[in-house]
């Protein structure tokens, strides 16, 4: 009896976490192609069907924080995803490096500045989370601190992103070192 009654139960779970599962992929899918709203939708499907998808949570905020643009300072439903994020999967230095750059937008270095030291607690080598806080420094008027961390971003991703140099090269100009800052920016 109690062998029926756990593959009924087992039957009935396994078809919700496939269908989440491949909401979750769509999604993902969606996120990559920039389409936010059909992100959001997906993503909120593949958390209505597996309470567990701390990712979905992640990534469904930044969907959000996409489409909210220049609004974002009066929304606050994109933190809230991040937060549960966090909530079910605190070893994910991507939920704090996301948080961590949405502070920065509203600019709150001291939040933004302890979110991005955590992502880079949880691993080392990432290098958004280092340029975040490379920029941190930038906004708090700590120049070698700012070039500091974004060499570091730099020397861990030299291929990703050209907004590493750019950075780096306005750092170098407002330090004055002209010539170096040509060949970044």
């Amino acid at each position: 009896m109690k062998l029926k009654v756990y593959v009924k139960l087992l039957l009935l779970t396994i078809p919700n976490i496939l269908f989440a599962q491949n909401y979750y992929e769509k999604a993902l899918e969606s996120y990559y192609n920039n389409d936010d709203l059909k992100a959001i939708e997906l993503f909120t499907l593949a958390i209505e069907n597996d309470d567990h998808t701390a990712l979905s949570y992640l990534y469904r905020g930044r969907s959000k924080l996409s489409v909210a643009g220049n609004s974002f300072i009066d929304r606050n439903d994109f933190m809230d995803d991040y937060k549960e994020a966090i909530k079910l999967d605190s070893t994910n230095y991507k939920s704090y490096e996301f948080i961590g750059t949405a502070y920065l937008l509203k600019n709150e270095l001291d939040d933004a500045k302890s979110n991005f030291e955590k992502s880079i607690e949880l691993n080392s080598e990432a290098a958004a989370s280092l340029q975040g806080l490379s920029l941190v420094y930038l906004y708090e008027g700590n120049l070698n601190e700012a070039l500091k961390f974004i060499n570091k971003a730099i020397s861990i991703d030299s291929s990703s992103s050209a907004d590493f140099y750019t950075n780096r090269g306005y750092i170098k100009m407002l330090m004055g070192h002209f010539e170096e800052a040509i060949f970044d920016c």
